[in-house]
């Protein structure tokens, strides 16, 4: 084996271990943001359930209060 072989050779083994470092580390950041962006659906479903649940009982506080019975009744107790 000549001198330029081996140097290429050298070369290129470096540019694939260096190749090779970067695919296996993109890899794993992909699966951690994987991961990550799991955890952050789940959340969302749980706060879209919550802001409807709470949509709901404004809904009906809001029917309470405008409620005219309920007005009477207070103006009532009030005299």
């Amino acid at each position: 084996m000549d001198d330029n072989t081996a140097i290429t050779l050298i070369v290129f083994v470096c540019v694939a271990a260096g190749a090779l470092k970067h695919y296996f580390n993109a890899k794993a950041q992909f699966a951690k943001q994987s991961k990550t962006n799991l955890a952050l659906k789940q959340q969302i479903i749980e706060l879209q359930q919550e802001h409807s649940q709470l949509k709901q009982r404004i809904q009906t506080l809001e029917a309470i209060v405008t409620d005219e019975g309920i007005q009477l009744k207070q103006s009532i107790n009030e005299l």
